[in-house]
């Protein structure tokens, strides 16, 4: 098989001050968050990022796979940064992001 990586970086609202991801809204609000990768089963999930690569966001580390011409699955998800704000208080509005994945082989 090959071994291949991806990595994600940092988006567009990084707050490298906080070390942290953050969707932001049209008003300028932001909602800080994080995204997690499961590398096996059974894993405890682990910040997903770029070290070793762009580093754009190197407190998290790239997903590692072998790929054997197989569809691969990998789970991931996100969660909001609640330590500045512990009773989630943000404003209402839409909020975005945009992250780059980038498949390395």
């Amino acid at each position: 098989g090959q071994a291949y990586r991806v990595t994600l970086d940092a988006g567009l609202h990084y707050d490298a001050g906080n070390r942290v991801r953050r969707m932001a809204s049209s008003d300028g609000s932001y909602i800080p968050y994080y995204v997690f990768k499961v590398d096996t089963p059974n894993s405890f999930p682990s910040y997903w990022g770029d070290a070793g690569y762009a580093g754009t966001y190197a407190d998290g580390d790239p997903l590692s796979r072998i790929g054997d011409g197989s569809d691969q699955l990998a789970v991931i998800y996100g969660q909001i940064d609640y330590r500045g704000n512990p009773e989630a208080r943000f404003p209402s509005g839409s909020y975005s992001d945009q992250l780059l994945i980038t498949v390395h082989y």
